[in-house]
């Protein structure tokens, strides 16, 4: 991460994003979260505690998950207070938390009609957008006049739509970086919480997809990331659809 201290933008606001699911999936997940520079610095440093405490190099929310890599041999004794802390580091540093999902059979039957693709380029360049749009909302309304830069986890295909389609929409691009020393050189550790609601966001998505289960019956870690302010949603076809309409550079294409 860049040194802003030297030029007076230590309050520079900075959104981490990941992404989850995808075509095997039936849906795409984008997720990630919004904080100052000296919050950021803060949250490493805690985070990084926690995992020189536990013995991990890194964190990715699948492997915990599904009791794989550094997790293989852990046991709920040792995973859930882990899982507590990590979740309460979240909640002391950053400001509030962002999702949106692309459902990709509703995103098919509404790209018949209409040129959708063709504009926003894929499922997840139209999540990722809405997520950014939707952190830099947050931002002029709760932290007006100050500058923010979004990072995505690179690696996902389609990053250069999501470029494209953040340049023309929002006059700005994001940068891709690596979460974790595995995936290339200086990597960027708040990437690995933007890995666990992208994790989180894609599995309440896979187990209650009607959005009717009550959050008590939820996972202990999902319950715990829903404590932090946050601005989750999915795009139903309807959604889509209305989007569309009202968007001027997408067309209804020609039944002819």
């Amino acid at each position: 991460m860049r040194d802003y201290t030297s030029q007076g933008l230590f309050a520079l606001l900075t959104c981490y994003f990941d992404d989850a699911g995808g075509a095997d999936h039936g849906y795409t997940a984008v997720a990630g979260w919004i904080a100052s520079v000296e919050q950021w610095e803060g949250f490493t440093e805690d985070w990084q505690g926690l995992l020189s405490e536990y013995g991990l190099e890194s964190f990715t929310m699948k492997d915990c998950a599904q009791w794989k890599g550094a997790f293989k041999c852990w046991c709920e004794d040792q995973r859930k207070p882990f899982i507590r802390r990590a979740c309460q580091i979240l909640k002391t540093h950053v400001q509030y938390g962002f999702a949106s999902i692309v459902q990709h059979a509703e995103y098919r039957r509404v790209n018949e009609a209409y040129t959708l693709r063709d504009y926003t380029k894929s499922e997840y360049a139209l999540a990722g957008i809405t997520a950014v749009g939707a952190a830099n909302d947050w931002a002029a309304k709760n932290r007006p006049g100050v500058p923010m830069e979004c990072i995505f986890h690179q690696g996902t295909k389609g990053h250069g739509g999501l470029s494209d389609l953040m340049l023309e929409e929002l006059k700005f691009t994001p940068i891709f970086r690596s979460a974790c020393e595995q995936e290339g050189p200086r990597p960027v550790i708040p990437l690995q919480v933007a890995d666990f609601l992208a994790y989180e966001v894609r599995k309440v998505r896979k187990d209650d997809p009607t959005e009717t289960r009550p959050i008590e019956k939820h996972r202990m870690s999902l319950r715990m990331l829903i404590s932090v302010p946050n601005d989750w949603g999915q795009y139903t076809e309807q959604d889509l659809i209305t989007m569309c309409e009202r968007h001027p550079r997408i067309k209804k294409r020609s039944t002819s």
